[in-house]
């Protein structure tokens, strides 16, 4: 579990009952979130390992480099930050848990503890390819890193190299290219993912970033399946790629 706590206190019984049948190994590396009680956190989820620092921008300069045009540039520049770094934290987490358990993962997936998620989750044989939620991006221009999953080496070579590209990307004034082309978020994961050949195919779960500050009701609920069916129809039947 990566990313910003936010409406996490809405979401956990959601969440447990979706990954209930795996019994996963549960990580958490987040941030610091006054709304959000670390205690609950670690009652609901009974985290193998719990990572939570404050957050400072400065933190990620190590790994995505110091400010630059795109932190000016785009807003979504400090979310990356924050989302990679946590990225790159979670490469010397496994390794430490396998190390102390003598067990090496087969699986890793990534999710986000602010996500409604109402479907439950089964996972495929990866065969090489990693497997990204499909419900809200643009897959021409992006890649979910909201919710996805591979076999351990290839999540983790992901989470130890999406770092160095975007530094190196960011090193270099690309403010011209475009919105849809910016090196941030999804759209630099997706540019990422094609850089190095990293074969994707893509699932429909019912999931959706939960940002109000409540409950989700049944409506809430209702649209996010109907938004599933739609997204489906759209990708898997008419076979259009947005």
């Amino acid at each position: 579990l990566v990313g910003q706590m936010r409406t996490a206190k809405y979401l956990y019984n959601d969440i447990l009952s979706a990954f209930s049948k795996l019994n996963p190994t549960v990580v958490i590396s987040t941030w610091e979130d006054d709304n959000v009680s670390i205690d609950k956190l670690v009652n609901y989820y009974n985290p193998a390992y719990i990572d939570i620092e404050k957050y400072h921008k400065s933190l990620t300069f190590s790994e995505v480099g110091p400010e630059c045009w795109v932190d000016d540039f785009a807003i979504e520049a400090e979310s990356t930050r924050a989302m990679w770094y946590k990225f790159g934290r979670c490469v010397n987490i496994v390794k430490e848990l396998e190390e102390n358990s003598g067990v090496k993962f087969e699986t890793i997936v990534k999710f986000r503890v602010d996500i409604m998620l109402l479907s439950k989750v089964s996972i495929k044989k990866s065969d090489g390819y990693i497997f990204f939620e499909n419900t809200g991006s643009d897959v021409r221009f992006q890649r979910s890193d909201r919710f996805f999953y591979g076999d351990r080496d290839l999540m983790l070579s992901i989470f130890r190299e999406i770092c160095p590209y975007t530094k190196n990307r960011w090193s270099v004034n690309q403010s011209h290219v475009g919105h849809q082309l910016l090196p941030v978020g999804e759209r630099v994961f997706k540019q990422f993912i094609e850089y190095k050949a990293i074969k994707a195919r893509f699932f429909f779960p019912a999931v959706k970033i939960w940002r109000f500050e409540r409950y989700p009701n049944t409506w809430d609920k209702l649209s996010v399946h109907l938004n599933r069916a739609k997204r489906y129809f759209k990708r898997v039947v008419l076979r259009f790629d947005y």
